[in-house]
């Protein structure tokens, strides 16, 4: 039985995480491997064999483990970010730039100034 996070996630699907979007995800992600080491991976998850689930969305992972620890996107038609973290993938958090979403998970990054 789906979760209701799933019915979300699996309802609106991502919209294509921009060049500009993955070079700051691979930004953040190389501050993590000084400041927070726990992250094992982070990547767009792109390939047509990938789960439903991780398809088209940011997947982050722990080094504890190679599975999914959170799931970050951003709708097809919708203007925020979204994080929804395991075990359970039942609490999701709206975020309105990705890397206030990724700050959510491992804060590494300085946020510009909010006007």
């Amino acid at each position: 039985m789906l979760s209701p996070a799933d019915n979300v996630i699996l309802t609106f699907p991502p919209r294509p995480v921009s060049h500009w979007e993955r070079a700051q995800l691979a930004e953040w992600h190389t501050a993590t491997l000084e400041r927070a080491p726990d992250i094992g991976r982070a990547f767009v998850s792109d390939r047509r064999t990938d789960h439903p689930r991780i398809a088209g969305r940011i997947v982050v992972t722990l080094r504890s483990s190679q599975d999914p620890a959170y799931l970050v996107h951003a709708p097809t038609g919708l203007t925020f970010w979204v994080v929804a973290a395991a075990p359970g993938w039942d609490t999701l958090h709206r975020f309105r730039t990705l890397l206030t979403a990724l700050n959510f998970i491992r804060p590494v990054l300085a946020e510009p100034d909010a006007p």
